[in-house]
């Protein structure tokens, strides 16, 4: 499998599993089926989270986010 597409997957699976399970849950998960330890899988729920809170979902290959800013 493609790297971006992993990485899409990854994220699209992240989405799911936060809404559903929460934190901890996915926190363990994400553990179990990369094998980061615990730091590590903290600091990239914290900052899918942060991305997560701020959009309402997260982006990826099937699901784009579009931008608009006012200069």
């Amino acid at each position: 499998m493609e790297l971006s597409a992993a990485v899409s997957n990854l994220r699209e699976a992240l989405d799911v599993r936060l809404a559903a399970d929460g934190i901890e849950a996915t926190l363990h998960w994400l553990m179990d089926e990369t094998g980061f330890d615990e730091v590590a899988a903290r600091e990239l729920l914290a900052y899918l989270g942060a991305v997560r809170d701020m959009l309402g979902m997260l982006p990826s290959q099937r699901k784009i986010v579009f931008e608009r800013f006012f200069d």
